[in-house]
């Protein structure tokens, strides 16, 4: 079985190859006590399936309330990868909410016109993206320029994932709502990503937004009583850290777990289960998030 799937970029100016992995080598993080987990703020019972942001923006919530759940893949999975077995049961008393879809373009607006922060795709003048047919990285790209500024604004993508962000807008977004809201954001770990995501079945994929090499992201799935978007559409970040079974993630590259899979993916890679690796400052038009709250 294949080890690795490697994504050929081509820098708009340079012409260098730089190469982006999504590789199977990672490991599951303890479950034990979250170092992201703050207990600064008590949420209002009320408000428990909404964060409030103001200016009229909020994002829905879905209680995780399970305690028993899995992880991993199972021997009969025919489209497993070698570090996803053997398959776990585990049970947790910590309950949380999830945000119901991806973070959207209009909610990280709301942010950045409260705060004026500049992402780091913005700063860098470049991220990855689709021009034609290929994936490289394309000058004067970011959330607002998805593909580009030549080829228009999200702003009329409004509904549709943000991308184009890295692990640090990430975290600078979360704590930037967890003021606004006086609750505990914060990105999701590995673990907790796919207790919510729970086990795949076939009508997961009957819809989701995959194997459209020249598709795009489309705009975030309505579900009232369960997250939507967890199979496709864009990769999620967690804030995992990669490493293989014998040794901790190199110092200086930092190596993260991102969930889902996305729309220009098949659809192995929106499995539970499966496990990309991109490093922290990586960010690309396939490439979202989602929030995690504290209950």
């Amino acid at each position: 079985m294949e080890e690795s799937r490697n994504f050929s970029v081509t820098n708009g100016e340079s012409g260098s190859d730089n190469r982006v992995i999504i590789r199977r080598n990672c490991f599951y993080p303890d479950s034990g006590e979250n170092p992201h987990r703050s207990n600064q703020f008590t949420p209002n019972p009320q408000s428990e399936r909404l964060l409030t942001l103001g200016d009229g923006v909020a994002i829905d919530l879905i209680p995780i309330h399970s305690k028993l759940y899995s992880i991993g893949s199972s021997q009969t999975d025919l489209d497993r990868w070698p570090d996803e077995i053997p398959a776990k049961t585990e049970s947790s008393e910590h309950q949380f909410s999830l945000g119901r879809t991806p973070v959207t373009v209009a909610q990280f607006m709301a942010f950045t016109k409260s705060t004026g922060y500049i992402t780091m795709a913005e700063r860098a003048k470049q991220s990855l993206t689709r021009i034609g047919s290929s994936w490289r990285m394309v000058n004067d790209t970011s959330w607002l320029y998805p593909y580009g500024r030549v080829m228009g604004s999200a702003k009329n993508k409004l509904h549709h994932p943000v991308t184009h962000i890295t692990l640090k807008d990430v975290f600078v977004f979360c704590d930037w709502a967890s003021k606004v809201s006086k609750r505990s954001v914060r990105p999701p770990s590995e673990y907790e990503w796919e207790r919510a995501a729970g086990e795949d079945n076939d009508t997961d994929f009957l819809d989701a937004n995959v194997n459209y090499q020249l598709g795009d992201t489309r705009p975030v799935g309505f579900s009232t009583d369960r997250c939507s978007d967890m199979r496709g559409n864009v990769f999620e970040w967690t804030f995992s850290q990669y490493s293989d079974a014998n040794s901790n993630p190199p110092p200086n590259e930092p190596s993260i777990v991102i969930k889902g899979g996305a729309f220009c993916f098949d659809k192995g890679f929106s499995r539970r289960a499966f496990r990309g690796k991109v490093s922290s400052q990586f960010s690309s038009a396939w490439l979202g998030f989602r929030i995690l709250v504290e209950v």
